[in-house]
């Protein structure tokens, strides 16, 4: 994407997945440019965080590991970006937190995070658009669209690794439809799929007001289980 970063060995894991093989940047124009409000929910060490603050968006990181925050910060400060970093848990009713010991059981848990709302995180961050939303929450993308989802009118672009055994992937593109987006699914090799597969897949949508977008990149037919 033109940039470059100054990043340790230690991620080079989630720097290949990330930069190059490129898995939330697959479809056409799932880009993020200057001026782009990002939202990174399951930021890790932040390195999509890290992409958009370099490439001169707007990016909020929201993270339910407490230890990972430090990490973020030191990958922005090395790198002179600026990003707003959060501790919080969304879905919490889903995934690997909603079972016993999995959020206390993380390798980077030490404090308790706070259980937000993409409606309150929106408000109190002042948000109005969001251009493009990355998830990578661990099975909890499941009760996060099971409910209160009117943020979704806010949203442009949604790239999410989603996670099979924790719910239905209806309760995902019901809501999706529900306020007019088109999706893609593709599994782990990034090949478009007809179904959720294990591991775990990944899901584009781009709301149909984006009519470029859906003129490129037409949905596939899916089971919806």
């Amino acid at each position: 994407m033109g940039v470059t970063l100054n990043l340790r060995s230690s991620d080079f894991s989630g720097m290949r997945e990330m930069y190059a093989r490129g898995v939330y940047f697959v479809l056409p124009d799932f880009r993020v440019r200057p001026g782009d409000t990002v939202v990174d929910l399951g930021a890790n060490v932040g390195l999509f965080t890290l992409l958009a603050a370099r490439i001169g968006a707007s990016a909020i990181a929201v993270e339910a590991q407490s230890e990972f925050l430090g990490e973020i910060q030191a990958n922005l400060a090395r790198n002179n970006c600026h990003a707003t970093v959060l501790l919080g848990l969304v879905g919490a009713e889903s995934g690997v937190v909603s079972r016993p010991g999995g959020l206390s059981g993380g390798s980077h848990y030490k404090d308790e995070p706070p259980r937000i709302e993409l409606n309150e995180l929106f408000a109190l961050q002042h948000v109005k658009q969001v251009n493009f939303l990355k998830i990578d929450i661990e099975g909890s993308e499941y009760a996060l669209f099971s409910k209160n989802t009117e943020w979704l009118s806010r949203v442009d672009k949604i790239a999410m690794e989603v996670h099979p055994g924790f719910g239905r992937l209806s309760t995902i593109t019901e809501s999706l439809s529900n306020h007019g987006f088109e999706f893609q699914l593709r599994n782990a090799r990034l090949r478009p799929v007809p179904d959720l597969q294990p591991p775990a897949s990944y899901l584009y949508a781009w709301h149909s007001r984006d009519g470029a977008l859906h003129a490129q990149t037409p949905a596939l037919e899916h089971s919806g289980n």
